[in-house]
């Protein structure tokens, strides 16, 4: 008898045929056979309930469970509640794995011992341009073990987003690029509302690693996920915000009780709103103009209410300052720019960057387009004495660009 430990990997089905097979067989040719597969059909309609059936008949590491339609959390939920092993594992049944991901990962958790390993994923057939799509497990954290001691602000700081890129994850929401102990894994999945359809593993993922005593991040990247336009996540109608709302509700009810709840919660208003702005166009259809520069205040990483100098008074500046005008987010107590004075309509007076260090603020806001040039003035604020850490500068929410259009299905 096998001594090594068993895996448990879960299986939605739902209407899936024409790709169903090539995921199963990708499965059952693991390197790593000790594995307890769970098949939940979710009251497939297209044939899949056949096939689930006869896999059942040739694997006796299968078990099959027939359900009416549910949704993918349901059915999640369902194989969950159902499997007897330690550690757990998904696969959406219209992706694949390679064939030794399992070995690999489990050879990580046998070593370390950790509450998830994570990996990352490869998106096939994304975008025309851009047909096969590399996910790293973390696009910024080091490849290793966090410990405790290591699962700090810093790293929660970025544990959902690297940087201002669209999709530039910190760590990869995917539910099938990871690993992980059951009992980590179920209280956070079991408390995921099952109306959500869309960020439904960021649901679970991240409240999860909020919590985690221990993680490793691999550089492996052996998960497949196949893109298809006519997946229920690419299916929205007006009640997707509402849906929207009860995801940001799910996670922030997590976020609010941990001690990094500050970073977490500002990287929760930014996710939030690139799922609104991806999903307004493909419900609406409103006719939206995407060819004007259109910049977003960088509210998630200034505290409401805090003192700000704002440098720079060109398209950005003007931007940010009426955006600030307007919701009164937070106060600025200074406008700088070499050109001062060129923004009487706006009713801002704008001051020469000499005289910032008078001011009493709590940052600086860089309101500048060009890297260089931003890291110019960055470098003149620390020569006079301006601590790194009220220095902000990112990259924008540019939405003309054809790469970020491309992404958010523009």
């Amino acid at each position: 008898m096998d001594s090594r430990p068993m895996i448990s990997v879960i299986i939605p089905v739902y209407n899936v045929a024409g790709y169903f097979r090539k995921c199963m067989e990708s499965v059952l040719k693991q390197t790593y056979e000790v594995l307890e597969i769970i098949i939940i059909d979710d009251g497939s309609t297209d044939g899949c309930e056949n096939i689930c059936d006869d896999y059942a008949k040739i694997d006796a590491r299968i078990k099959v469970i027939h359900q009416m339609n549910g949704g993918s959390v349901s059915a999640r939920k369902a194989g969950l509640e159902a499997a007897t092993a330690e550690y757990i594992a998904f696969v959406d049944a219209d992706d694949w794995i390679d064939l030794d991901l399992y070995k690999k990962l489990m050879s990580i958790m046998e070593r370390y011992q950790v509450d998830v390993v994570i990996s990352g994923h490869i998106n096939d057939n994304w975008v025309p341009s851009n047909p096969i799509w590399k996910i790293p497990g973390s696009s910024c954290h080091r490849i290793g073990l966090y410990n405790k001691d290591d699962l700090d602000e810093a790293f929660y700081s970025k544990l959902i987003y690297h940087s201002y890129d669209y999709f530039d994850w910190g760590i990869s929401p995917h539910l099938g690029d990871k690993l992980y102990k059951k009992s980590t894994l179920y209280p956070y999945f079991m408390r995921v509302d099952e109306r959500i359809q869309d960020g439904d593993d960021s649901a679970c993922i991240y409240p999860m690693l909020a919590n985690v005593s221990s993680l490793y991040i691999s550089g492996l990247c052996c998960y497949h996920h196949t893109y298809r336009q006519d997946s229920l996540c690419h299916k929205h109608d007006c009640a997707y915000f509402e849906r929207l709302k009860i995801l940001q509700d799910c996670m922030c009810e997590v976020f609010e009780k941990s001690e990094f709840s500050k970073v977490l919660m500002h990287q929760l208003d930014r996710f939030v709103f690139e799922m609104f702005m991806k999903n307004l166009h493909s419900i609406y259809q409103l006719p939206l103009n995407l060819r004007f520069e259109q910049y977003l205040f960088p509210y998630d990483l200034v505290e409401r209410s805090s003192r700000i100098v704002l440098y720079g008074a060109g398209k950005v500046g003007k931007s940010f300052y009426k955006q600030i005008a307007a919701s009164s987010y937070c106060k600025i107590v200074m406008w700088a720019d070499q050109n001062c004075g060129i923004l009487d309509s706006y009713g801002g007076e704008i001051e020469l960057p000499e005289q910032i260090g008078k001011a009493d603020f709590d940052y600086i806001i860089i309101a500048v387009l060009d890297r260089g040039i931003s890291y110019e003035i960055k470098e003149k604020l620390l020569e006079i004495g301006i601590s790194e850490k009220k220095i902000i500068w990112s990259e924008k929410y540019l939405y003309d660009k054809p790469s970020v259009q491309e992404a958010m299905g523009f």
